[in-house]
């Protein structure tokens, strides 16, 4: 054990020494070289599943040098993995994302990055063609569907629903809606003056 130590306190002091020379050799003595850090490997028969002290600023790596996965079992049962694509999968060993889930997810928050571009102000933008309530009714007599957003037939070909891009979407309806509510007041105002007007002959 203590030989192992030694070893791991020494591949650190080399290091740490190798710094020291590349930052002596910069071109300008402002900007040193670094060179890559090795990962520090700590014996197998050391690692302590209840956790470790770290005894190098290099820290630790927990993984395979290889082209395999690493599982992760509760009650002999595969719960976690991480392919070697760096996907990682909760509930499914097949990932086909950074990060695949097959259950629910409890949160307090989620925040979706989103592509600016599409957030739909362009609504409010004086040259929007908006639909008439006409045009809008036919669409939905012959599609099924609002203008805009996908049907059930493509989310189920899809088998999923990009959540940032549907918000943009269901917001770009409230205001087309907003818009279609303030028209409608300026109409039911018009037709009250003429209203009012034909009451007062």
């Amino acid at each position: 054990m203590k030989t192992k130590l030694f070893i791991i306190f020494l591949l650190s002091f080399l290091t740490l020494t190798s710094i020291n020379v590349f930052a002596q050799d910069s071109p300008n003595g402002s900007n040193p070289i670094t060179p890559p850090l090795p990962d520090v490997v700590i014996p197998s028969d050391v690692w302590n599943t209840r956790g470790n002290t770290i005894t190098s600023y290099l820290g630790s790596t927990f993984g395979t040098n290889n082209a395999y996965p690493i599982k992760i079992k509760t009650n002999n049962v595969n719960r976690m993995i991480i392919d070697t694509l760096g996907n990682v999968g909760i509930g499914t060993l097949n990932p086909q994302a950074k990060l695949a889930v097959n259950g629910g997810i409890l949160a307090k928050s989620v925040r979706i990055n989103t592509n600016a571009s599409y957030w739909p102000d362009y609504v409010f933008s004086s040259d929007y063609k908006l639909m008439n309530l006409e045009e809008l009714e036919n669409y939905i007599i012959e599609n099924k569907h609002l203008p805009g957003i996908i049907s059930a037939a493509e989310v189920e070909a899809q088998g999923d629903v990009n959540l940032g891009e549907m918000n943009a979407k269901l917001l770009e309806k409230i205001e087309e809606l907003t818009l279609y509510i303030i028209d409608m007041q300026k109409q039911i105002e018009k037709q009250r003056i003429e209203i009012d007007k034909l009451k007062r002959e």
